[in-house]
């Protein structure tokens, strides 16, 4: 006898698929920092790497919709192109993306420099306990979800806010007509 059921078993599948998991990129220059963050975050979260900025570049421009990235964790001292400057060319297409910079440097000019300049979100310092980096994604993605919520819920205000005013405004054509109609059979009698 089994613990659970076929159907339990089918529709948790179901639910999970249902779940959109957040879509993370990682862009780094060291393939093993690559596989050590993208076994710590693949459980949870659809993972997409670059060797870097050109290439994460690259794969965001060839994305149906580069909105669908929630998160870009990049290293910082990669050739080609810093995890700053991937990070400011990625400031007017997606500004709602989480930015993370992992880096074994922890000059805090810099720090405060990529924070000022890529709209960075969090920084990690190299290397990293396991737990912390998860745990730092996780609150990260929880501000990110919170963020789109709050601005769905503000869309959606303002669209009932319109729907009110149209409402009222055709209350007020209708007063006026009632007005009219009742001020020229006053004046027929």
């Amino acid at each position: 006898m089994s613990l659970f059921s076929n159907e339990n078993l089918q529709a948790a599948d179901k639910k999970a698929k249902k779940v959109k998991k957040h879509k993370i990129l990682i862009v780094d220059d060291e393939l093993a920092n690559i596989k050590v963050m993208s076994s710590i975050l693949s459980i949870s979260y659809e993972v997409l790497t670059a060797e870097n900025g050109v290439d994460a570049l690259s794969i965001i421009d060839k994305m149906n919709d580069p909105h669908e990235l929630s998160m870009i964790i990049s290293d910082q001292r990669m050739p080609k192109m810093t995890g700053v400057e991937l990070f400011e060319r990625t400031i007017e297409k997606l500004p709602d993306v989480i930015r993370i910079i992992v880096s074994g440097y922890s000059d805090m000019s810099a720090v405060i420099s990529a924070i000022n300049k890529a709209h960075i979100f969090h920084f990690i310092s190299k290397p990293f306990e396991r737990a912390e980096f998860l745990m730092t994604v996780k609150q990260s993605l929880k501000t990110y979800d919170f963020k789109k919520q709050t601005e769905k819920e503000k869309a959606d205000l303002k669209e009932q806010l319109t729907l009110c005013k149209e409402a009222r405004q055709f209350k007020e054509q209708q007063l006026a007509q009632a007005t009219k109609l009742l001020e020229d059979l006053n004046l027929s009698i």
